[in-house]
Parts: structure tokens; sequence; C-alpha cells
């Protein structure tokens, strides 16, 4: 490992911390709980620090809000305060750690962050319990989930439509089907019942409207001795939820394929990413990128990007506007393969091009137009990384961030207004690694492109 990734991987793990799994959890989710941890250590997608392309990005057209370590805040709702909003993050006694790894949100004053809260200190176990945190144009505040029967429970995506109208997604421990649905009616979050029965939970949520949402899960079936994962798509339309299995890429005595991330295009194009996996266990590799496609029926394998990089982050446009970032880890029951550094591909209806590298490690990735495509994530040099597809190429985004800021961003999200928020949370700049808060208080940030 080069200097320059131990530094970006540093950096990132004061954001997730060292924190053990919960033993309640089977083995399968317990893997998965520690490497979504490590995915917010430096990684697109989850596990280890990709190793960093060092093409550089091109800088016109580059932007710079003002920024202070404080902001103050726009107090209307449905107003906007561009640049970065700074805030102490709401902790509480007994808190171990807390890993937020989505965030969406209505207006710049209406935003919703999502993660896992781990609880234990000392010789306590950790137990992991779904963590909302809300932020309503002044301060942020941890906000009560649905509790699933008192067992561990992690958020891995969340969709907000309308003030009354969220949805989030995750994995629950201790019961057959590890699906986590919770909806937020403006007053309280609900567990919502999942339509099929999964074995490991949810992993990505993505939405065009309040009566078109797509969720993706995975189950983990036994084919011929092996545990393989199997894709599992669930839709909302309004009034109930249908179940749909993923088309299976890979011949099951060579190796598995899975998604692991979804999205959905303003008139309703459904796409998944993520990539293929050659042998079995600790022993299986990447082996390349899996891309599906909703076609109104069923869900259809795509031509996928070339190469050995997994689909890490998704965005779709339009039917012949999708943009994917390859690179990173893959998420799989078996063990974890691939990594690479990040790069931009697009699919213009007929094929992908491969367009500019990244120098850093991208999060996640949202389109406001064909012409205003958004990625966010961690630079090579430990901080916030911010780039812009203007319509004629990426450029690497002068956000201007407070000194306080030394950490990345972990997600983006488009508002109904057309506000990009991108979101954050680490300890203030000198104040060290720990993952208590013990050393110094914590903050949350965002991030905040005005429409």
């Amino acid at each position: 490992m080069s200097d320059l990734e131990d530094r970006a991987r540093r950096t990132m793990m004061r954001m997730a911390g060292e924190v053990r799994s919960d033993p309640e959890l089977p083995p399968p989710v317990r893997r998965r709980a520690r490497r979504r941890q490590a995915m917010i250590a430096g990684v697109t997608g989850v596990a280890v620090v990709a190793s960093i392309v060092g093409i550089g990005v091109g800088l016109g057209s580059v932007r710079a809000n003002h920024a202070t370590d404080i902001q103050t805040p726009a107090t209307s709702l449905g107003s906007c305060a561009p640049g970065w909003v700074v805030s102490p993050k709401p902790v509480a006694q007994g808190i171990h750690s807390d890993l937020l790894v989505a965030a969406a949100g209505t207006s710049p004053e209406d935003v919703w962050a999502v993660g896992t809260r781990f609880r234990g200190a000392g010789a306590s176990p950790v137990r992991a319990e779904a963590l909302f945190e809300h932020w309503d144009g002044v301060a942020w505040s941890v906000v009560p989930g649905a509790d699933p029967g008192g067992r561990g429970a992690m958020l891995t995506g969340i969709v907000a439509l309308a003030p009354d109208d969220a949805w989030a997604v995750g994995t629950v421990a201790g019961r057959k089907a590890a699906d986590l649905i919770e909806h937020w009616d403006g007053v309280s979050w609900s567990e919502v019942q999942a339509p099929s029965s999964t074995s490991g939970g949810i992993e990505s949520i993505a939405a065009s409207a309040p009566d078109d949402i797509w969720v993706k899960g995975t189950d983990y079936p036994v084919v011929g001795g092996e545990s393989i994962d199997e894709d599992v798509y669930e839709h909302w339309d309004g009034a109930s939820w249908s179940s749909f299995v993923g088309p299976r890429a890979v011949d099951a005595s060579l190796g598995t394929s899975t998604t692991q991330v979804i999205a959905v295009g303003p008139t309703g194009e459904a796409w998944a990413g993520g990539g293929t996996v050659k042998g079995f266990g600790e022993a299986g590799q990447v082996s390349g990128a899996l891309v599906e496609r909703w076609d109104g029926t069923s869900w259809v394998q795509m031509p996928p990007p070339q190469g050995d990089r997994p689909v890490s982050a998704l965005a779709v446009v339009g039917a012949r506007d999708v943009w994917a970032v390859l690179g990173g880890q893959l998420r799989t029951f078996g063990g974890w393969g691939g990594g690479g550094g990040n790069v931009f591909v697009h699919w213009d209806g007929s094929g992908w091009d491969r367009s500019v590298a990244v120098d850093g490690s991208v999060m996640q990735i949202a389109a406001r137009s064909p012409g205003d495509v958004w990625a966010v994530g961690i630079t090579s040099q430990g901080g916030p990384l911010v780039e812009h597809w203007n319509g004629k190429g990426w450029d690497a985004v002068d956000t201007n961030a407070p000194h306080s800021i030394t950490d990345g961003l972990v997600a983006a999200g488009v508002t109904p207004t057309g506000s990009l928020i991108a979101s954050g949370s680490g300890h203030p700049a000198g104040l060290g690694g720990s993952s208590t808060g013990a050393v110094g208080p914590l903050s949350s940030y965002l991030w905040i492109d005005c429409r």
C-alpha cells in the first residue's frame, strides 16, 4: 500500500471505527457487517482501500462555494443555502460508534442520513441497531426507528419523496426473512412487511416517484453444495409490493454473481450493477462487472463494461444515458475480490464508453440531467471528493471545504426540487481517530449545491 493510500485509509477509518460484529447476527450477515464498516474505511462499495489510480482529472469549470466552519442554514423550508453546513453530531452515552452510509432529502432543510449505531462500551458486546439521523435546517437529531423485535439491525439505503414519505431499507438479524423496510409518514418510522423472504437483507433502494420504488435484496440458496448469491428485486407500485428474481449470470459450478446497487431514472428506467465472481469462499475473485435492467416484465442481463472490476455506483438519466463507476469491491456471500481504482463509464444505448479515471474513491453518484451528474467520495489525499459531469467532461470541483472537514463524503442525493446534497461525518481536524468521540466532539456535515 502506498503512502497516499495509507493516508486515505486512515482518514476514512475514523468514520467507521473498529467495531466488532453483533454476535446475534448470522455468520453471513456478521461478515457483511464487518465489510460494510470497511466500505467507509476508504473504498467505493465495501472492504479495503482500493488502489488509487494516479491519473489527473481536468480542473476546468471548477466551482467554489463560500464556506465557514459553522454556516448558518436557511430557516424556511424550500430555501437553499449553498456550500457547507457543519454541526455537532448527535451522540449518546453507551455508543461505541455510528456508521452512516446513505442520505436523501426533500430539501436542504429536510435531510435524512441512515446507517448503523453500535452500542456497547468496555467489555460489553457491541450491538447493532438501525440509525436514523435527521437535519431540519438547524441541527441534526436521532429519530427512533421501528424496533424489529429487539433484534440487531443495520440500514443500507434511503429515498425521500416528500416530508411525510420516506423509505429506508437494510438488514435485520435473527429471523428467516432478513429484509428490513421502514416507512416514514411524517410522524414516525414503521416497519413494512417485505413480499419475499431473503436471508441476506436489502442492499439498495431507488425511486422515481411515490408509486415507483425498487429495492434490491439478496438470498443465499444452496446450489451444488455451495451457497451462492441470488438477486431479489422488490417493487412498490403505490399500493402493494411485488417480488422478482434476477437472472443468474454465472454457471453455479464455476462461481456466482450479484448486483449491489440499484438506480432508477426519472421516467422509471431501473438498472442494477455489481459483478461476477469465479470460485467460491475466500478464494473467490471478481472477474468482471454485472449489469441488469428491468425491461417492464422481468430483470434481464445487459452487456457489462469490459474489464475485471465490479460496478460499485450507478446513476440512470435515461434509457440511453446511464453512468456507472467501476472499481472498488464487490459484496459476495463467500468472500471479497476485485478492487482497483475507480473509473467512470457511460452507456449510450449500444455500449459502454470508458471515461475519466478518478483520483480517489467514489462512494455515490447522482444525476440531475444529462449534462449535470455528480459523484462524491474521498480524494486520494483523504478529503472530500466531488466530481461533476457538465455534458462534455468530468471536472474535479473545489468545494472550499472548511478546515474542520478532513474526511470524505459518503452519500449524495438530489432533492425533488433539484438541489444536490452530499453528507459525511467525522472528528474535527487534529482530534485524532477515537471512534467513541472521547477525544473531541463528532461533526456531521452537508455539502449543498442549490437549484
